[in-house]
């Protein structure tokens, strides 16, 4: 259900190229930050660190394209879930919801993912302003 609620929120201005790209990307962090800075973290199955990377990526991508108010909120309200899950005890919901154990990292790592692979567009989007200025 996540996938789809990000599709509705940012669909409209990402390309599936893009969408694709920061998928697999996510992916690949995700499990190398688990394998790598994770060890003790022996199983992780699921999607929920993809999507914080994606829905970090789309607010992002939100931002550059112009639609700054939306983005934000976007990007404030997926921070501030990050930190919630950090800071507070909602572990028992999450279990009771998922009926498995939550992965924090995992979301940790997908949202690093999904700041890195909106690089690109960031620095594109700065060019291109850099350059019409001149």
């Amino acid at each position: 259900a996540g996938f789809w609620v990000f599709l509705l929120l940012c669909g409209q201005n990402l390309r599936l190229k893009f969408l694709i790209f920061s998928i697999i990307f996510c992916a690949f962090i995700v499990g190398g930050g688990l394998f790598l800075i994770s060890p003790q973290i022996i199983w992780y199955a699921g999607f929920s660190g993809i999507q914080y990377g994606l829905f970090l990526a789309g607010g992002i991508i939100l931002v550059v394209d112009g639609e700054k108010l939306y983005g934000s909120a976007l990007l404030i309200l997926v921070v501030g879930k990050i930190l919630m899950d950090a800071f507070t005890p909602t572990e028992p919901l999450s279990q009771t919801l998922i009926e498995a154990s939550v992965i924090h990292q995992a979301h940790w790592y997908g949202a690093m993912g999904g700041v890195l692979s909106a690089l690109p567009r960031i620095l594109q989007a700065t060019r291109y302003k850099s350059s019409s200025h001149v």
